[in-house]
């Protein structure tokens, strides 16, 4: 109800400001009175709008603000909500915009406390009343003007255009219609010339009798006349249950033929060899019936004729249907679209239709067809005429629909409303001239009347038209929605510059986004009739040659010249005067149909608001910055150990030649981008691409908080990542998978601007411009896992990681890995050795744990040993002279470990100490408990030599000691080591082992790209 109430008041103030501008003249003192011709008129029309609207206002009064009204002031509630609404509107004076209620209600002395005149409506309308009442007076008699005054004819506001009667608000004067246009001239004058020849045929069969249609009229009426306010618009309230009477005849609730927006299909067109965009309208006209002609049943006109009338009727009556269910204030809408089904079945009867390669269509093709030869053999003098039209019967099929289509229009209109008008430009009634032509206002779609002349435009042209008509719909309904959702950021004042937090122009900056799109999608189907038209004006396709073409083509030529392409076409064609189709800087630029943005939303849309990101979200306070971000299901919890998994060359680009030597961290083959890699196909742009990346780099950070839970371990994951995301972006990644050499193209294709020899500075230059929003994204999903805990403002300093090469990063990554977990494993070896000892006569440590601690570390620092050295073989070929000549070990303990521990330099500075790990030791003594398991060995072999020489003397039995080798001792073993039951088990566990390792391997990989 107040949506309502809000677009009843915009009407009415719109219309109160058009009659002050319009009616000024008529209603200002002077010495004489100074009116325009017809004042007189004007007024009286004037003063029946008043009393409509105190009628109106007393209804409204009566249902909603009375239960609103206060005992002090029953105008509070009105006037809080006009505060708002005043601002929004273009309301003018002669000083200019009126831009609150308070210097409204000045200008016109609605500011006092009358009790007569209780709220701002009754005073406006009283004083309006009391204006009129003066022009009526001042215009009477002799006194009457004759000559229109100069001030109107400077008047550069223009009329409302017709289509806008319908697509905005009903004026409350319409002003003059415009003359009818050079091509509706054109329809006008083939559909006379084909009559008068009907007429002049002597033994006429073609025309049926439309009485014998016996089908019912008049069905569907609107209950209540729509005379409630709040009820007006409400289907299930208005036409419902007449609607329920229609015989529904096309049962298809998936088909939405005319929402405004709906999709606009191509189909290639062979008469004119190129795509045409064919009205949804058309490609689900409901006229199943004219399968129900007969070469048997119908025989001659009559029979024809009724059968074409019951499917006009079906098609009528599910237009009706159908738009009523989507809006029944749309009553017009039905017309429209009657209008051009109408059109659509003359060419279907006339075989014209360029729709027609289903097999549906091709099938009532033939009947048609064989119901016509019916009709010619029935002819008598006029037989002759046709002798050459077999077998399709093109020109009698013509004329017979040139003689009946009276009785068509009328079986498809019958039903159609009385509210439906239809806005027809046709002959002068009686005296009545508006510049040659004269427009008609004709209730239910003008039954019973004489039909428009759109079936004398080529199909191609009306599907122009249509498609523009429907366009300007189109354009209208996301100028409304610009109208809401761009409210805050174009008027009282505000400015997207001010919006902080990026949130209340969020709504506008969106609707220019889809706007944009949908321009661009709409601009595409024109361009198709643009071709299309080329080449039928041109005389170059096949439909050209067609007799009722070329004769169209011939005069709107000479009538309409100067029309020789689709965009001047449709500006002199269509009813949407408020766009214009052909764009001139000088003339229409400014209402120029494809004008992306709006010119009243330019500044909305051009202007940009603050990037929430701008703002570091270290702080509680800061959670706002962080609003618009989500977790994504696409990139998954981090699996990875990156001291123990192995790291590798997997997926490094050229891994055998110059990146020998690189290996990925597992953290990087856990990076989140299956949010970007998986979706590049809507990924169309760089500000699309952005938004992925942010997604990705808040989910990334998001992951490693949850896995490393405090913030020491996990800041220096997140800028190793952050680092990782500018080598992608930039181009210089060292791993190379589909998915990521794809997403590499795209970029180049985005960045390419004077060649691609600027690709690689502009993908730096645009990662330098957004690398501090994608790092405020990784901070705001820390934050979300942090529960957005006040952090470190350290935080909020760009990390530079991304500046240094992508190996040396890596390997430091490694470096940190490695020390950090060899420094746990001998914190660990300390601990359990300190009270063990080694016995050194044999050759065992007495604790058990300390010997287990110290083979855990000499394997780790074996295992990571080869890692190193791959490594180190890399620095030393590629950067070792960079950074003068200094060893890995110096160059990372001087550049990254000033202060901290570095074991590389500290404990693995002579290379030696990769052989035996324990010489790494930081003291003796431990070293000494861990290889006590070594003198094990010789003590064993000094036991063992002393009983080997008294066995001696069984020597000379060796010869039967040898056969083993016939390994008959082998099969008699085995048996005893490994039973039936114990030889599968140790087979399974073998293979147990090897699939682990393989799909350890494959679970990385799939986790990762």
């Amino acid at each position: 109800m107040k949506e309502l109430l809000q677009q009843w008041l915009e009407y009415f103030f719109e219309d109160h400001n058009k009659i002050n501008k319009k009616l000024k003249p008529c209603i200002e003192n002077g010495e004489k009175p100074k009116c325009e011709n017809k004042c007189e008129q004007k007024c009286n029309c004037v003063k029946k709008w008043v009393e409509e609207k105190k009628d109106e206002w007393d209804k409204i009064n009566g249902t909603y603000l009375k239960k609103y009204k206060s005992e002090d002031d029953g105008s509070n509630n009105l006037n809080s909500f006009l505060e708002t609404l005043i601002p929004r509107m273009d309301l003018v004076n002669d000083k200019g915009k009126i831009s609150d209620l308070a210097t409204f209600k000045t200008l016109y002395g609605c500011n006092g406390t009358d009790s007569s005149q209780k709220d701002i409506i009754e005073c406006l309308l009283n004083n309006l009343q009391n204006e009129i009442n003066k022009c009526l007076s001042s215009t009477s008699g002799s006194e009457q003007c004759t000559t229109p005054p100069s001030n109107l004819d400077d008047d550069d506001t223009p009329d409302e255009p017709l289509d806008d009667y319908y697509i905005q608000q009903p004026n409350f004067c319409p002003p003059p219609p415009p003359p009818m246009t050079c091509v509706e001239e054109i329809a006008k004058k083939l559909r006379e010339d084909a009559e008068r020849a009907v007429e002049k045929m002597k033994d006429n069969k073609l025309k049926g009798d439309g009485t014998k249609f016996n089908g019912a009229c008049n069905k569907v009426k609107k209950e209540n006349n729509g005379g409630n306010v709040k009820d007006a618009c409400d289907f299930e309230k208005t036409y419902k249950t007449s609607v329920k009477s229609l015989k529904e005849t096309c049962k298809d609730n998936r088909k939405e033929p005319f929402k405004i927006g709906q999709k606009w299909n191509s189909k290639y067109i062979k008469k004119i060899r190129k795509h045409l965009y064919i009205p949804p309208r058309r490609e689900h006209m409901c006229i199943n019936y004219l399968k129900e002609i007969s070469r048997y049943t119908d025989t001659d006109s009559n029979s024809l004729l009724k059968k074409i009338q019951e499917a006009a009727q079906h098609e009528g009556d599910d237009i009706i249907r159908k738009i009523l269910e989507e809006n029944s204030c749309d009553e017009h809408r039905i017309c429209d679209a009657m209008k051009y089904s109408f059109a659509d079945l003359g060419d279907i009867i006339r075989g014209r239709d360029l729709w027609n390669t289903n097999r549906k269509e091709q099938g009532i093709q033939r009947k048609l067809e064989n119901s016509f030869e019916n009709i010619y053999n029935k002819m008598g003098n006029d037989k002759n005429k046709y002798e050459k039209d077999r077998p399709k019967y093109l020109q009698l099929r013509s004329d017979w629909w040139d003689a009946n289509r009276k009785h068509i229009w009328n079986a498809m209109t019958c039903n159609a409303p009385k509210d439906a008008k239809l806005n027809k430009r046709n002959e002068e009634p009686e005296g009545t001239s508006t510049n040659g032509s004269f427009v008609s206002t004709l209730d239910n779609c003008g039954y019973e009347k004489d039909p428009p002349n759109y079936d004398y435009i080529p199909q191609p042209f009306r599907f122009m038209q249509e498609w523009s008509e429907n366009f300007c719909k189109l354009l209208n309904e996301e100028i409304k929605k610009f109208e809401t959702q761009c409210a805050d950021c174009k008027n009282n004042g505000f400015s997207c510059e001010d919006d902080r937090n990026g949130t209340n122009c969020e709504n506008c900056k969106n609707q220019c986004e889809k706007y944009k799109k949908l321009i661009h999608n709409w601009k595409l189907g024109f361009d198709k009739y643009k071709e299309a038209y080329k080449e039928i004006y041109n005389n170059n396709a096949k439909i050209s040659s067609e007799e009722y073409v070329k004769n169209f083509l011939e005069k709107l030529k000479a009538q309409c010249p100067g029309k020789d392409s689709a965009d001047k076409y449709i500006d002199e064609a269509t009813h949407c005067t408020k766009y214009k189709f052909s764009n001139s800087e000088n003339k229409n630029h400014n209402n120029y149909a494809f004008k992306s943005p709006p010119k009243e939303y330019e500044r909305a849309c051009e202007c940009e608001a603050p990037d929430p990101l701008d703002q570091c979200p270290h702080t509680v306070e800061s959670k706002l910055t962080c609003t618009k971000l989500s977790i994504t299901s696409e990139c998954w919890k981090k699996y990875y150990n990156n001291d123990l998994d192995s790291w590798d060359s997997t997926s490094v680009e050229d891994f055998t030649g110059k990146n020998k030597g690189v290996l990925v961290p597992p953290r990087r083959r856990y990076l989140c981008l299956r949010n970007i890699t998986s979706n590049l196909s809507s990924i169309k742009s760089k500000e699309d691409f952005k938004k992925k990346l942010i997604e990705a780099a808040f989910n990334e950070a998001y992951s490693l908080s949850e896995k490393y839970k405090d913030q020491e371990k996990a800041f220096p994951a997140l800028k190793y990542s952050f680092a990782d995301y500018g080598d992608i972006v930039r181009g210089t990644d060292l791993i190379s998978t589909i998915n990521l050499i794809d997403l590499n193209g795209k970029l180049n294709d985005f960045f390419t601007t004077d060649g691609i020899n600027n690709v690689r500075n502009n993908r730096d230059k645009w990662w330098n411009e957004n690398k501090e929003h994608v790092w405020h994204a990784m901070v705001c999903g820390y934050q979300k896992s942090n529960d957005y805990k006040s952090i470190n403002a350290s935080w909020c300093t760009l990390p530079d990681e991304d500046k240094t090469h992508q190996f040396m990063r890596w390997f430091r990554e490694w470096t940190e890995s490695f020390c950090n977990y060899r420094k746990k494993l001998y914190d660990i070896m300390v601990n359990n050795c300190n009270e063990a000892r080694c016995d050194k006569i044999t050759g065992k440590v007495d604790l058990y744990e300390c010997t287990k601690a110290c083979t855990e570390y000499e394997n780790y620092v074996s295992k990571k040993k080869n890692e190193y050295f791959s490594q180190k073989q890399k620095y030393d070929k590629d950067f070792k002279d960079s950074y003068n000549n200094k060893d890995a070990p110096n160059y990372f303990k001087y550049n990254f470990f000033v202060n901290n521990y570095d074991c590389l330099f500290d404990n693995f500075k002579d290379e030696n100490n990769w052989k035996n790990p324990y010489d790494s030791f930081d003291d003796t003594k431990n070293k000494e408990k861990c290889e006590c398991i070594q003198l094990i060995i010789p003590t064993k072999r000094k036991e063992k030599e002393e009983p080997k020489k008294p066995v001696r003397p069984p020597l000379p039995p060796t010869p039967p000691k040898r056969k083993p080798k016939q390994r008959e001792i082998h099969h008699n073993i085995l048996p005893q080591m490994l039973s039936i039951s114990a030889f599968p088990l140790s087979v399974g566990i073998a293979f147990a082992s090897l699939t682990y390792f393989v799909l350890k391997k494959k679970v990385i990989w799939e986790h990762i790209y």
